[in-house]
């Protein structure tokens, strides 16, 4: 029942890393799935334009780029950037807010992977990004929380769910003029 699967790359040797993620989308749509490419900054898929012009070589349908809002912001992109990517070249948004600077004391993977924060608590650019997407795109929510670690899966997944809605809605009710 999948309908995509995630790819990172860290091969330090570009054309043969864009020649293998053709291949993997090839065989992807071989099952009807869809592969998305997410950059991160500390891997080999560093930047927005590197991602894109991998995506854009491999010239297959099935493939698109996750858009993660954090890993977008730590590698230098720019909503403005992803208005400007075809749009059949975004595959979904991982959404998630972080503060505006790298915390003290953590590396980038760390912060990834730990330290990130429920959609409307940090200082990423989130309703710029939200406005730079195709209308009707996927959207789920990566944000593990240092201060809910301990929590049961289940209560962590209702903050989110509840934190999401209220950040959606607002931003709704923006793009409608409606004031809350």
């Amino acid at each position: 029942g999948a309908t995509y699967f995630l790819a990172v790359g860290n091969d330090p040797d570009e054309e043969r890393m864009t020649a293998n993620l053709a291949r993997m989308a090839e065989a992807a749509g071989a099952h009807r799935l869809h592969l998305a490419l997410e950059l991160m900054p500390y891997t080999a898929v560093n930047s927005l334009a590197k991602a894109h012009r991998m995506v854009a070589a491999c010239r297959a349908p099935n493939l698109g780029l996750l858009i993660d809002a954090l890993h977008l912001e730590r590698a230098g992109g720019t909503p403005a950037e992803v208005a400007a990517l075809p749009r059949n070249h975004i595959a979904y948004l991982q959404l998630c807010d972080a503060p505006a600077q790298l915390p003290p004391g953590l590396t980038l993977r760390q912060e990834s992977l730990g330290a990130r924060l429920y959609p409307g608590e940090g200082a990423l650019p989130l309703l710029a990004l939200l406005d730079s997407l195709p209308e009707g795109i996927a959207i789920d929510v990566e944000a593990p929380v240092v201060a809910d670690r301990d929590r049961l899966p289940a209560e962590r997944a209702r903050l989110a769910l509840s934190a999401t809605q209220h950040f959606l809605t607002a931003w709704r009710a923006g793009k409608s003029g409606v004031n809350n």
